[in-house]
């Protein structure tokens, strides 16, 4: 009779500073499942970011006009819904949902922490796959 290992993977959401993180999760992804699976993550240039839906800390300035514009304007095609939940002294509580074609998310990244804000967390992705990239 063969013996089998079952590995039970368990993740803690936890909020982080966000620069680098989806690589280094991803990178960590990979180290875990690949030594002992079938199981294949695929490079991130192999889909499509089509619909992200993000938790963003943001200060009082830019307004929410202001910053949702300066986001859409990352790509020609994006459309940003820019939702406040929550206003304190000095920031406010946003849930971004930025929709296009082909979304950078690293562009996204950094133009929210160039306009002083940060990410709390992504709470929805939509992607699509290209097919096989090419080498």
């Amino acid at each position: 009779m063969k013996e089998t290992k079952n590995r039970i993977l368990r993740f803690r959401v936890v909020k982080v500073p966000w620069k680098g993180f989806y690589d280094t999760i991803l990178g960590d992804l990979r180290g875990i499942l690949a030594p002992q699976s079938s199981v294949t993550i695929p490079d991130r240039k192999m889909t499509r970011i089509r619909r992200l839906v993000l938790d963003v800390l943001k200060p009082h300035q830019p307004n929410a006009l202001d910053f949702a514009a300066s986001l859409a304007d990352l790509g020609t095609d994006y459309q940003v819904k820019l939702t406040v939940v929550e206003v304190d002294e000095k920031t406010e509580t946003t849930i971004l949902v930025i929709e296009g074609e082909d979304i950078q998310f690293q562009a996204i990244s950094e133009m929210i922490e160039q306009m002083g804000a940060s990410m709390h967390s992504i709470d929805e992705v939509e992607v699509e796959g290209v097919g096989p990239a090419s080498v």
